[in-house]
Formats: structure tokens, C-alpha cells, sequence
């Protein structure tokens, strides 16, 4: 639990000071936690002296989102596209999950924001130049963002699947449960034994490789 900071003279509270608090709550106490009013407490501040360097709780989210969105720029080298293309989404499914609070976030805004678009321009000039053309590229960048963020939302949901399906082996009300599923039950060891970060970049470069395939077909 953060102690509240020693009260801060008014003219040092600024935007800058106001998010980086807002972050600070975010990251120790979780994004349920976050509120102007719990903000306010740790700055030693007024609630109502937040309001004039952020108008309201969205668009604190907005910009703690931004300075997220900010570790998204994609890692430099001299790659292949599809080296590129997958070197960009792992690092920005890596980046995410550092932050589990960021995707619901940006999932919540209406519209989605287009903040710091290197990954978008990053990914479609390597499909671009991979021999997609503009349409496919856009269609194969959508796909595949969707897939990355598919996998972050599950990321927990992953692991009580691996657990429930470990104690399977043990459990007779499991195994009599699956007993009209003899393809399930036969699969459960290698579903149990699944690495995220293997899965992950398997059907990532599974994907890829499809729409890249359909370029080399044109």
C-alpha cells in the first residue's frame, strides 16, 4: 500500500505529476483502485485541484494507456519482413502483459484510440514489403493483432485450463467426465504440458506464414 505523499505545493502539481501517480497506483494497486479521489490522497492534493491538469478519470486511463502504448515502438535490425512482423507482435505482447490492466483499457474506449501508431506502421510496411498488397496487408495486420490480444485476455484463463487438465490424470470425477471425449482425453497430457510463450509464437507464425503464402501465390 503507497503512503501518501507529503502535501504538495499547489503550483508543483501538474499534469506530469498527476499520471505519473495515477501510474503509480495503477501498477501497486491494481486499475480497480484508480480514482481522482485516491490520486488526489497520495499528492497530499485536493481532489478537485486534479481537475485542472486532467478532466476526468477517462482521460487519466487515456493517457496512462499512452505512456503504455509508448514501450509498443518495435525493436530495430536488420531483419527479413516476417522477422520484422514477428519480432514487433512478440514484443508487444510482452510489453502488454507487463501491464494487464492496459488492454481491457484500451478495449473500453470508444473509439479505440490511435495513439503512437508505430507498431501499426511498423507491421503493415513489413507485409507491405513481404508482396501483400495494401488490402491484404490490412486484413493480415487486423488478424494478427487480434490474435495477440486474443491471447492476452486468455493468458489467465490458460492456466486453469493447463491445471484443470493436469489433475485430470487424478481425478476419477475428471476422467468419468471425459469419458464420451476419447480425443480430449488422449490430448490432455500435451494440453497440460503447453508453454504460453511456445503456443503463443507458434500459431503467430502460423498465421503469418498463411497470408504471406497467399502473396507468393499471387
Amino acid at each position: 500500500m503507497n503512503t501518501p505523499a507529503q502535501r504538495l505545493p499547489w503550483k508543483t502539481l501538474n499534469r506530469r505529476v498527476v499520471i505519473d501517480q495515477a501510474m503509480r497506483v495503477v501498477e501497486t494497486e491494481g486499475i480497480d483502485k484508480l480514482s481522482m479521489r485516491r490520486v488526489a490522497e497520495q499528492l497530499g492534493a485536493s481532489p478537485m485541484s486534479l481537475y485542472r491538469h486532467v478532466a476526468s478519470k477517462k482521460e487519466l486511463l487515456g493517457a496512462l494507456a499512452e505512456e503504455v502504448m509508448a514501450d509498443l515502438r518495435p525493436p530495430g535490425g536488420d531483419r527479413t519482413p516476417r522477422a520484422r512482423v514477428l519480432a514487433a507482435l512478440e514484443h508487444a505482447r510482452e510489453a502488454m502483459s507487463r501491464h494487464p490492466w492496459l488492454l481491457p483499457v484500451l478495449l473500453a474506449q470508444d473509439p479505440p484510440p490511435v495513439r503512437r501508431p508505430w507498431l501499426t506502421e511498423h507491421v503493415l510496411d513489413a507485409l507491405l514489403e513481404a508482396g501483400l498488397d495494401e488490402s491484404a496487408a490490412v486484413c493480415a495486420y487486423r488478424s494478427l493483432w487480434q490474435y495477440v490480444t486474443g491471447h492476452l485476455l486468455n493468458a489467465g484463463r490458460e492456466d486453469a485450463w493447463r491445471e484443470r487438465a493436469a489433475s485430470a490424470h487424478t481425478s476419477d470425477e475428471l476422467a468419468t467426465e471425459l469419458e464420451p471425449f476419447p480425443v480430449l482425453r488422449h490430448a490432455l497430457p500435451r494440453l497440460a504440458s503447453l508453454d504460453v510463450h511456445e503456443q503463443f509464437t507458434a500459431g503467430l507464425e502460423a498465421q503469418l506464414d498463411g497470408f504471406l503464402a497467399t502473396a507468393e501465390r499471387a
